[in-house]
Order: C-alpha cells, then structure tokens, then sequence
C-alpha cells in the first residue's frame, strides 16, 4: 500500500533519460574519477528506487529493454508512462520555479587557471609560504610588536589574492572573480588597519580549545592541505599553493584563532563567506580536498565560542 503522503497528481515521466550523466568537469582529469564514480552511483541508485516505486505500486508499466545499470552515456530505453506519485519520486526533477546554481567554469578550466597562475608568478609561491612560516614564528613570540607583524602579513596575503589571483586569473573564467578581488582587497585593508593599532589583538598561541585550534588550522593550511592535494594527484603547475584563497583562508583563520583579545567581528565576515563559496564549489567542480575549508570554518567557529572564556582568563592574568 503506497503511503497517501506521495499520491498526487499524475506526471509525465521521460524513462528514456539516461540513467548515469557524465559530469563535464572531469574530462581530461582522470584522478577524479573515484569522485565522478561516487556522485554517478548514487544518482544512478536513486533514479531506480523511484522508478521501481512507480512500477511496484502499480500505477504504472513500462516496457524497458534491460534493467541493469549502464555506464555514463548509454541510454536507458523505455516507454513515457504516467505516475501517480509526486514527480520527483519517480525520477522526474520537481519544478519548483527555482534554478539551480551553477558554476560558469568546468573542473578543468578551474586547474588550468592554477597551472597559468603557478606559472606566471613563479618563485612568488616560496616567498609566501616562507611569509607565512615567519608569522608562525612572530605570534609564538607574544608579543604586541610581533602580532602586529603578523596581522601586516596577512594584510599582504589577502591583497595578493584579491589583486593578483581574482582580479587577473580568476575573472578569465568567472566574471563574479571581480567581486572577489574587491571583497579580498577591502579584507586586506581590515587587517592593514589592525597591524597599525596600538592595542591590537594580541596574538598568544596558549593551550587552550582555541589556541589549540589554531595550530590545527595553521598545520592544515601549510602541511596537510598540500599532502591531500598530492593525494589526489594534483601536480604542480596545477596544484593549489599557499597564497590562492584556500590554504590562505585556512591559514588565517587558524592565526586569528590565537587572538587573546576578542577579533571585531567585521574581520572575521570575509573569510567565513568565502568558506561557504568554495564548499559549494568544491562540490560542484568534485574537488573533495578543498572540504578542508568547510572543516576549518566549523572548528574556528567552535575556537571562536570557546575563546571567550580564555579571553577573561588573560584579563585576569
């Protein structure tokens, strides 16, 4: 007996659409294809429960040629038969008068703009990464002169990626890259303004929730990042390095996170934004490794909370 939940109107259903679809993005990127194979699984798994609904109600028969599963562009064939179930149940799309966002760029034309970044400013890579190594240094130092070094470094790492990376590689294939720039840029300035205040938060990476989280952040961005890159079998020129958005968005939230003094919290709404953006792109584009991001964003968030507790700890020290 079918649950009277899901009986409604009947709908049209297009059996002849192929069961499997071949995402795009992953052509010329065979490293992917564990990703690619996962996402065409499940919705191959899906369109067969819903259609199997539709059938074993008895709502509907449809003649089909095999029932097995096909690989990526084959053809399902079958006759267009009614249902009398809710059209997403029996694998037709729900319309719901919204549409779906997509990304205007493809997997391979997102690496292809790593490869012609890594290129074209190369050694600029070590300098930062040995920027970053220095700000590691400077904040164990704890000192006020030294955390307002570290905030001038991250000052430079979120103009170079606004002005260098956005503005002249990115927006070759994504026009909202100059959005980006401009966002990247004004955070850069955010940060700028901190390294020149007196009191400026002062940064003391202790052993506390927060400071604790910060280092993982900090070993994420500048070690583990680059292993699961390397996982994946991304080679240089394009793989990811330190001074594109998400090791450097990585990287500054676990700096921030040794903040004794409480962040403005106008600083922190840049980066979080940008944790969001690149989840729904690292799911779009199958690029799992960049989920590290999302990861980050979640335990900073948490350090973030627990940091008010050790915020009253040092004002009574």
């Amino acid at each position: 007996m079918v649950n009277q939940h899901f009986t409604g109107s009947c709908a049209r259903i297009d059996y002849a659409q192929p069961v499997a679809v071949t995402p795009a993005a992953d052509k010329g990127f065979p490293h992917h294809d564990r990703y690619s194979a996962l996402l065409i699984s499940s919705r191959r798994v899906a369109i067969l429960i819903r259609r199997s609904l539709c059938t074993a109600s008895g709502d509907t028969t449809f003649k089909a040629k095999s029932a097995q599963l096909v690989r990526a562009g084959d053809k399902d064939e079958a006759r267009p038969r009614t249902c009398r179930h809710s059209p997403g149940r029996c694998g037709l799309p729900i319309d719901t008068g919204l549409k779906v966002m997509t990304l205007p760029f493809s997997q391979s034309d997102f690496f292809a703009v790593f490869a012609r970044y890594n290129e074209s400013v190369w050694p600029a890579q070590i300098i930062l990464y040995a920027l970053a190594v220095a700000a590691v240094f400077l904040a164990f130092r704890e000192s006020i002169r030294s955390t307002r070094a570290v905030y001038l470094v991250l000052a430079i790492f979120w103009l170079w990626m606004g002005a260098v990376y956005h503005a002249s590689f990115f927006a070759a294939i994504n026009p909202a890259a100059f959005g980006f720039a401009a966002a990247f840029v004004f955070q850069s300035v955010l940060f700028f303004v901190l390294a020149t205040r007196r009191n400026a938060p002062l940064l003391i990476p202790d052993k506390t929730f927060a400071g604790i989280s910060g280092r993982v952040l900090v070993i994420a961005a500048l070690v583990i990042y680059p292993l699961l890159n390397a996982v994946a079998n991304h080679r240089y020129p394009t793989q990811p390095t330190f001074g594109l958005p998400c090791p450097t968005t990585i990287f500054t939230l676990g700096i921030l996170l040794w903040a004794v003094d409480r962040i403005p919290r106008y600083v922190l709404v840049i980066p979080l934004l940008w944790a969001v953006i690149a989840t729904f792109a690292a799911v779009q584009l199958g690029v799992m490794e960049d989920l590290v991001l999302s990861v980050s964003a979640v335990v900073f968030i948490a350090g973030f909370v627990a940091s008010r507790q050790r915020s009253s700890l040092h004002a009574h020290a």
